[in-house]
């Protein structure tokens, strides 16, 4: 599978997934306490990187540097990346329908204004990835398994894939493949995507899988929000 590119417009679906790919793994175990989310805006030609923090301060500078300087190098110089951070009290990941949010703090109750770095490491004890059952944070859970799917394809399908998708049911994935034929090269390739998206979303999460052999991509399917579709 080719990585995805803006010069290839039929990828360009594709190219936002990957997108949140690298800003995923340019954040992994990254993430302080003052950083209320982390997203991504796609533009044509362009990403805007956007933090939402607590606090600013020398930490929350040096996580936004290092995760910009890794994004850059994930994407490469066709890119112009751009950086947009604003101070919240609160995680407020509606105020902004046009960024895919990867990540989003845990937290119970909004910090006071004139809360301190060390304040705010008490009051959010945990930082995770999102799951079902944090219903506020649906959007972010949707694009998280968006990103683990993705990541789990790339370089992982066979010509023979016509089309990836997934649907969300509860504390539920379903994927969704769309085959032009089916042989052990298939198999092995869609086993290991089932595999990987398994080991990522976890969390009580149960990951099956369904197969249908088609004669080109049928996008039409209700609920199902596509990866992958293949160009002939």
């Amino acid at each position: 599978m080719p990585v995805p590119s803006l010069d290839d417009m039929a990828g360009i679906p594709l190219w936002g997934n990957y997108l949140d790919v690298r800003l995923t793994e340019a954040v992994l175990g990254l993430i302080p306490g003052q950083v209320a989310a982390v997203g991504v805006r796609v533009g044509d030609t362009a990403a805007e990187l956007n933090f939402q923090v607590f606090v600013e301060d020398a930490v929350v500078l040096e996580f936004t540097e290092v995760v910009v300087a890794r994004f850059r190098d994930s994407v490469g110089p066709g890119v112009a990346v751009t950086v947009r951070r604003e101070a919240v009290e609160r995680v407020m990941l509606g105020a902004r329908r046009d960024v895919r949010w990867v990540y989003g703090a845990h937290i119970d109750h909004p910090l006071p204004p004139a809360s301190t770095p060390a304040r705010v490491e008490a009051v959010v004890p945990r930082r995770s990835f999102p799951t079902p059952a944090d219903v506020d944070r649906e959007p972010v859970w949707e694009h998280y398994v968006t990103v683990q799917i993705t990541r789990a394809s790339l370089r992982c399908i066979a010509p023979e894939v016509a089309a990836i998708g997934f649907r969300l049911r509860l504390s539920r994935v379903e994927l969704v493949f769309q085959v032009f034929a089916v042989n052990a090269v298939v198999d092995e390739d869609l086993a290991d995507i089932e595999g990987e998206v398994d080991t990522w979303v976890r969390n009580g999460v149960d990951v099956v899988a369904e197969r249908e052999i088609v004669s080109e991509p049928r996008l039409g399917r209700e609920g199902v929000k596509w990866t992958y579709v293949a160009r002939r």
